[in-house]
C-alpha cells in the first residue's frame, strides 16, 4: 500500500468516526458560540470585527483579557453570560472528543485482537473443540491441557467462559496434590482474579470463542473442518443434541466423517437419541457415577 493510499484510508476512517460520533453537532455548536460572541462584542463595545472575534476567542479559551477589556456595563454583562455559556460548550466538546478518541482506540485494539484470534483459529489443525462453560467443561479442559491437546473453548457467555478458565487455573495450581479431593480444595483459588478472557486464554494456551455452539457458523469459526474431536458438555441434553446434530451434519457435508463427537447425557433415555444424532461417544452421568462409586470398594 502506497503512502497516498494509507493517508486516504486514514482520512476515510476519520470521516467515518466524525460522522458516527456526531462530532459535527459539537463543531456546529462551537462555531455558533464564536459567532454569537463576535457579534455580541461588536455591538456592545463597538469594536471592529477582528477585535470582536479576538475578544471572543480569548474569552472562550479562558486566556483572559489584556489589551481588550469590555468597558461598558452592557459589554461586561454580555462577557459574563457569554463566558459561562462558551466555557460550558468547550468543556463538553473536549470531554466528548476525548470519549470518541478513547472509544476509537479501544475499538481498533479489539479489532486487531479479533483478527489475531481468527488467524490463530485458522492455523489450528487436529485440535479439540469444547462446547460449553459448565463444571464438567472445566475438568474436560484441564485433562485436555494435561495431555497437551490444542483446544478451542466455546460458549455464548463470555463471563461464564472467563470464570471457567479461572477454575482451570485453580486445578493447574493443584497439580502437585496426589488426591483428587485435595485438588478440589483449590477450586475458587483465583476468585479475585480480574484478568480478561483474552489474558486467561493466553496464560493457559487455550483459544476461546464467544459464540453459540449450536450454530454452524460458530463451529466453522472454531475450525471444525480441521478439528479431530468435538466435546459438547452443555447442561441441557437438548442443547447437546443440537450441537451434535450440527457438528455431524457439517462433518458429513464436508465428506470427512472422521470427527470424533463426544457428549454427555443427564438423562439415560437420551443416550440413544444422541447416538442417533451422530455422537461417537455418549456418557450417561448416572451410569458413570455409579461405576466410579463401585470402583471405590472393588
Amino acid at each position: 500500500m502506497t503512502l497516498l493510499h494509507r493517508w486516504q484510508a486514514r482520512l476515510q476512517e476519520a470521516f467515518k468516526v466524525f460522522k458516527e460520533s456526531r462530532l459535527y453537532n459539537i463543531l456546529g455548536a462551537l462555531l455558533t458560540v464564536l459567532l454569537i460572541g463576535t457579534v455580541g462584542f461588536r455591538f456592545t463595545e463597538g469594536w471592529a470585527w477582528g477585535d470582536a472575534f479576538y475578544a471572543t476567542v480569548i474569552t472562550t479559551t479562558t486566556i483572559g483579557y489584556g489589551d481588550l477589556t469590555p468597558v461598558t456595563p452592557l459589554g461586561r454583562l454580555f462577557a459574563i453570560l457569554y463566558a459561562i455559556v462558551a466555557i460550558g460548550v468547550v468543556g463538553y466538546g473536549i470531554s466528548r472528543l476525548a470519549t470518541v478518541v478513547i472509544n476509537t482506540r479501544r475499538a481498533r485494539q479489539e479489532s486487531r485482537q479479533l483478527e489475531q484470534k481468527m488467524r490463530n483459529l485458522a492455523n489450528l489443525k487436529g485440535h479439540v473443540i469444547v462446547c460449553g462453560a459448565t463444571v464438567l467443561a472445566q475438568y474436560v479442559l484441564y485433562e485436555l491441557l494435561t495431555h497437551k491437546h490444542q483446544i478451542v473453548a466455546m460458549a455464548n457467555d463470555e463471563e461464564a467462559l472467563r470464570k471457567m478458565l479461572l477454575e482451570v487455573l485453580s486445578l493447574k495450581d493443584s497439580e502437585g496434590e496426589a488426591s483428587h479431593f485435595m485438588r478440589l480444595e483449590h477450586l475458587g483459588g483465583h476468585e479475585g482474579d480480574d484478568r480478561s478472557l483474552d489474558q486467561l486464554s493466553e496464560a493457559l494456551g487455550v483459544q476461546c470463542l464467544v459464540a453459540n455452539p449450536m450454530q454452524s457458523g460458530s463451529l466453522l469459526a472454531a475450525g471444525i473442518n480441521k478439528a479431530k474431536a468435538l466435546m459438547s458438555v452443555l447442561e441441557d441434553d437438548r442443547d447437546n443434541l443440537l450441537v451434535v446434530l450440527t457438528a455431524h451434519e457439517i462433518d458429513r457435508r464436508m465428506g470427512q466423517g472422521q470427527l470424533v463427537i463426544t457428549t454427555r447425557a443427564t438423562e439415560d433415555e437420551n443416550v440413544s437419541k444422541l447416538k442417533m444424532a451422530g455422537a461417537t461417544h455418549v456418557f450417561a452421568a448416572n451410569s458413570v457415577a455409579g461405576v466410579r462409586m463401585v470402583l471405590t470398594i472393588a
